[in-house]
């Protein structure tokens, strides 16, 4: 039986097309952390794509779709494991974001990248 990876790579590929709009990466290709979490809409469209999901891409490793699995960021989860097993590189950095003028919040930025070799 072939593995789901080798199965409609086009369907794939529209998966993290969809999952890229929905993050809406800046021009360097990031996206901010808390402003995910404060965005449930986008938080739930995200979680909202797990049955597809499931039927194009091997889960077993991604821990939102663990049974019996607390996840924190459950939407967070989905994108690195997506993203990742179709070749994106996700790097996250330490990063202070300004609220008000002399209010700051700590929080991580993500650089999403496509692998070269994909």
């Amino acid at each position: 039986m072939p593995k789901k990876k080798d199965l409609n790579p086009e369907k794939r590929e529209e998966i993290c097309n969809r999952l890229l709009e929905i993050l809406g990466l800046d021009e360097n290709n990031c996206f901010i952390r808390s402003d995910m979490d404060e965005n449930e809409e986008k938080q739930q469209q995200i979680i909202d794509m797990k049955p597809e999901i499931k039927e194009y891409f091997a889960c077993a490793k991604i821990a939102a779709f663990k049974p019996n699995f607390h996840v924190q960021r459950p939407y967070l989860s989905i994108v690195k494991g997506i993203l990742q097993n179709q070749g994106y590189t996700i790097i996250g950095k330490l990063y202070i974001k300004r609220i008000q003028s002399n209010i700051m919040q700590q929080t991580i930025i993500y650089t999403v990248s496509r692998n070269q070799s994909e």
